[in-house]
């Protein structure tokens, strides 16, 4: 799994937050993880394997067990 992967899950997961929920910092959230992910130096695998994950600014407890889920599994049960 990649961070470009992860990345544009959290993307695609911000673009239907925008056009379906009223409260627009849900989305809002979801694209700054996303460019955080992008952004990342470390291995996203590593970073979720070791728990440094939510060490990472934008990633919190609502976001990083979605993150998680994709780097895991390759897919987001939220995102389907």
């Amino acid at each position: 799994m990649d961070k470009w992967t992860v990345a544009r899950a959290l993307d695609d997961i911000a673009a239907y937050l925008e056009l379906s929920e009223p409260n627009p910092f849900k989305s809002r959230a979801f694209d700054r993880a996303a460019r955080k992910i992008e952004t990342l130096a470390e291995d996203i695998v590593q970073l979720v394997e070791t728990g440094k994950l939510y060490e990472t600014p934008g990633i919190g407890k609502a976001i990083g067990p979605i993150v998680e889920e994709v780097v895991r599994t390759g897919q987001s049960a939220y995102l389907d």
